[in-house]
């Protein structure tokens, strides 16, 4: 999808893009410099509490808005309206221009299938009403699809094919349910019948190859909610021979004024999908996940860890995934204040949940 009425031509992507890669891998001050920017141009959109976030002329970000030839937003079918309409204005300000996003070439990509925005206790209309679809600048929108998926072609493996379609056939409504159980059936991979069953099919013998970085790398269960994902991170860690160590965080109120009226045991009991709670109960070779970008891009929000020792103020962990890969690293606790709750309070807490498992809710950009 593009705006922009069309103005501007994508060419085709021949190749990966191994300079773009080099830039964000590299040591040399080029590359420093080139991740620097591309950090300050995401914290640009980074909504406060007040659904807004003011971006003038004449500072930093500004500059980087006016100068910038291509927008590109991902996963934007999970963002709410109103932070479109937002760069909308914000665009048209800092660009002199009462054009659509100033006259800018925005690129959305995403697939209303999948997740549409959250709401906070919203119906599903309200979640319906949230989305782009729903916004003036929809009718703006050119839109363009993608009908090859490159992952697996380029894998060569007849089975994930197969399984890509299948799921495509599922978002359209194309395949019947059974009418006894009103469940769909698929006729590829492996069905398993219980949540133990699938735990000793994805980690087999995991007491004897759970201090194997590269075997834990290549395995991750999904799963639709947060409360399902901490049950089997229990069981599974359960298994692990280690000692287990529990880390308490330190939960206080952000306006002194409103501290009498929420106690510490509440603020303890607080949990949402982008905090860690109250208790974290690790163990040594435990695979956990940051939720906090610390030093990017070598360990964002998103990357895999497993533990390989613990101690009181710090966790010693090796990198699984992304260009720190193999590297042993330190997490401290921090301050973490949750984005989307009603009450404002500070929990410090090491900034990592436990992930043998991975919930759908985690949509990593």
């Amino acid at each position: 999808m593009c705006c922009s009425s069309g103005k501007v031509k994508l060419p085709p992507i021949l190749k990966p893009p191994e300079p773009l890669c080099s830039l964000l891998k590299g040591e040399t001050a080029q590359s420093k410099d080139f991740v620097k920017h591309i950090r300050l141009f995401n914290n640009m959109f980074a909504m406060t509490s007040f659904k807004s976030n003011v971006i003038c002329k004449g500072t930093g970000q500004g500059h980087i808005l006016e100068t910038c030839k291509l927008i590109v937003w991902d996963e934007a079918t999970m963002s709410h309206r109103n932070a479109f309409h937002a760069l909308d204005k914000t665009l048209q300000d800092l660009l002199g221009s009462s054009a659509i996003m100033g006259g800018a070439t925005v690129v959305l990509a995403g697939d209303f299938r999948q997740t549409l925005p959250i709401v906070t206790c919203g119906t599903p209309a309200d979640q319906i009403n949230a989305c782009l679809k729903n916004s003036y600048l929809w009718h703006h929108v050119r839109k363009f699809s993608l009908t090859t998926n490159m992952r697996s072609l380029t894998q060569g493996d007849l089975s994930a094919g197969q399984f890509a379609n299948k799921l495509l056939q599922i978002g359209d409504g194309k395949v019947p349910e059974d009418p006894s159980t009103g469940l769909i059936i698929m006729p590829c991979g492996q069905i398993v019948n219980s949540p133990d069953e699938l735990l000793s099919k994805v980690y087999p013998n995991i007491q004897q190859n759970f201090k194997d970085q590269d075997w834990f790398s290549h395995r991750a269960i999904l799963a639709s909610r947060n409360d399902v994902v901490e049950k089997l991170n229990v069981t599974i860690q359960k298994q692990l021979p280690e000692k287990e160590y529990a880390y308490k965080s330190i939960d206080c109120i952000l306006n002194d004024d409103e501290a009498v009226q929420y106690p510490t045991e509440f603020l303890n009991s607080i949990q949402t999908p982008d905090l860690q709670g109250h208790n974290l109960i690790l163990k040594v070779g435990a695979p956990i996940m940051l939720i906090r970008n610390i030093d990017a891009p070598r360990l964002c929000n998103g990357t895999r860890l497993i533990v390989k020792k613990l101690m009181q103020h710090v966790i010693q962990v090796t990198v699984l995934t992304g260009c720190a890969k193999g590297e042993d690293v330190f997490i401290p606790r921090i301050p973490i204040i949750p984005s989307d709750n009603t009450i404002q309070f500070k929990r410090i807490q090491f900034p990592c949940v436990v992930v043998s498992h991975y919930p759908f809710a985690y949509y990593l950009c």
